[in-house]
């Protein structure tokens, strides 16, 4: 009958749905509008819907929503993104989740933060005053690492792709390219000289 001659072919794209989008499947469990899935031993979200309610693993993990407000108040942690990509912490360090359509936003306060993402992935990087857009170059990955300290001076490495940074008050634009390392004074665009490596140092293993 055509209809069993149907069954192979329903196998099949099931089949190419469960391992062809791995994001798709994680997110399963995730309430909605859930952007990804922070994991850390000392982490607080606000905002967000505990993955293990109730229960006492220092571990916890929690799901992370348009709006939450991510704290590591000590040590390290690790967001998962179900768009795809992950967001190393750096701790003491606080952020502000926000999803526009599919663009995320991470509305950094304090701390380092260390982006792996792939080309697909809409991400940019707010400070008080300077936007950073990780940049792919040919379609590859990017891997990019901004710290954002009290006195509003920044960090920024490109280990792989670029990364454009824009005042938010002038419009000025500067380009970190692959490999680059730069140093800025608090809400300028002036890059300064500072410790080779300085922004290399990454977030322990949760």
């Amino acid at each position: 009958p055509f209809s069993a001659r149907l069954a192979p072919a329903g196998i099949l794209l099931w089949l190419f749905l469960l391992l062809g989008c791995p994001v798709f499947v994680r997110a399963q469990g995730a309430p909605r509008g859930t952007v990804g899935q922070v994991d850390g031993r000392d982490v607080s979200v606000e905002g967000g819907a505990a993955a293990r309610e109730g229960s006492d693993d220092p571990g916890l993990e929690d799901y992370v929503s348009n709006g939450s407000i991510v704290t590591v108040h000590s040590g390290s942690a690790r967001m998962k993104l179900f768009a795809g990509g992950e967001v190393s912490i750096c701790g003491p360090a606080k952020f502000t989740v926000l999803l526009s359509e599919d663009a995320i936003t991470l509305a950094v306060n304090f701390g380092r933060v260390r982006v792996k993402l792939p080309a697909k992935t809409a991400l940019r990087v707010f400070t008080p005053t300077i936007i950073g857009t990780p940049l792919d170059i040919s379609g590859n990955s990017r891997d990019v690492t901004l710290g954002l300290n009290l006195d509003d001076s920044l960090c920024v490495l490109a280990t792989s792709g670029a990364i454009q940074l824009e005042h938010q008050l002038t419009g000025e634009k500067l380009i970190v390219p692959q490999a680059g390392e730069f140093f800025l004074n608090a809400g300028k665009l002036l890059p300064v000289a500072g410790s080779p490596g300085g922004c290399q140092r990454q977030a322990d293993e949760p």
